[in-house]
């Protein structure tokens, strides 16, 4: 009975959340789950919040879209060339853009295109792009796809 009343008194103190499969994030390669930050003088300036970045499980759907390392992992061209740029994962290269992107642009319904140069590629510059959108529920900015790209088409906020 003793035991019963304590198991009911952890249950409230510490309610168990079941996060689904596809919200759950994933490791970074330092071992972490933030992958990067927008700290506040960039928020700031930009007019958005600051927060972690995080890369979430995600999903793909079968009409292209979705978000994470599901959707980034769903297209087999763009695997081979983030290993082809030298990158053992896509978790590696989302972190390095992530953690010392260059600068930020702006992306469709208040997302944001996080840009860090690569270096060259044959005769091409190389510029890795992760777009991120801000969740208010989970109070954090999440990865939604990144590539590898020789151009950025948006306008370019910050510095």
């Amino acid at each position: 009975m003793a035991s019963a009343k304590i198991e009911r008194r952890a249950l409230t103190k510490y309610p168990f959340v079941i996060i689904p499969v596809s919200e759950r994030s994933t490791t970074a390669p330092n071992g972490k789950v933030v992958y990067g930050t927008i700290p506040p003088h960039i928020a700031i300036h930009l007019g958005v919040p600051e927060g972690e970045i995080r890369l979430l499980n995600g999903f793909e759907n079968s009409s292209n879209t979705g978000f994470g390392l599901a959707h980034i992992s769903a297209k087999e061209q763009r695997k081979k060339t983030i290993s082809g740029l030298g990158f053992v994962s896509i978790e590696q290269m989302v972190y390095r853009a992530c953690s010392a992107y260059d600068s930020i642009h702006q992306g469709n319904d208040g997302r944001q295109l996080l840009v860090k140069s690569h270096g060259a590629l044959g005769s091409r510059q190389v510029m890795l792009e992760v777009v991120i959108e801000w969740d208010k529920a989970k109070g954090f900015w999440h990865v939604i796809t990144a590539f590898p790209t020789a151009v950025v088409r948006k306008p370019k906020i910050w510095p």
